[in-house]
């Protein structure tokens, strides 16, 4: 299993994005391999909020092109969604406080706590250096790609 944190899967979705093609491949060798792909509520709403941005895209995605490519994620056998309890909330509250983290850390420690309360080791990220003090992933790409 591998947690898709949003900037990747905004990078295998916008053709815009610099890294799109790399990204789009590498997810889809994923699922040709039979890859589960986790995702959560908060990469969705980031993803719905990035994309569909005219400052951060020439071309931004309509609100229903957003909400079509998160049904089809939905929907995809490859897919597990994972929900935000009370042992996610309350693990994300311990970190915050643990690591001394700010109002700018908050989505990123949820879907840090989302991905660890399901025992998801991999983070598919291109910012790794958001997940690392939580000490708890491997990367995908790595680290330093």
């Amino acid at each position: 299993m591998i947690g898709i944190d949003t900037t990747f899967l905004i990078a295998a979705v916008h053709e815009e994005h610099p890294r799109h093609p790399e990204v789009a491949d590498l997810m889809s060798r994923w699922i040709t391999a039979d890859e589960r792909l986790g995702l959560c509520s908060q990469v969705v709403a980031e993803f719905l909020h990035v994309v569909t941005d005219s400052r951060r895209f020439e071309r931004p995605m309509t609100m229903q092109e957003a909400l079509r490519q998160v049904d089809d994620w939905l929907l995809a056998e490859e897919s597990a969604w994972f929900s935000t309890g009370d042992d996610v909330i309350l693990l994300a509250m311990q970190w915050m406080s643990q690591f001394q983290l700010g109002r700018k850390r908050i989505l990123d420690t949820l879907i840090a706590a989302t991905y660890a309360s399901q025992d998801v080791g991999r983070l598919a990220t291109l910012n790794a250096a958001d997940f690392l003090i939580f000490d708890v992933f491997d990367f995908l790409p790595s680290a330093d790609a």
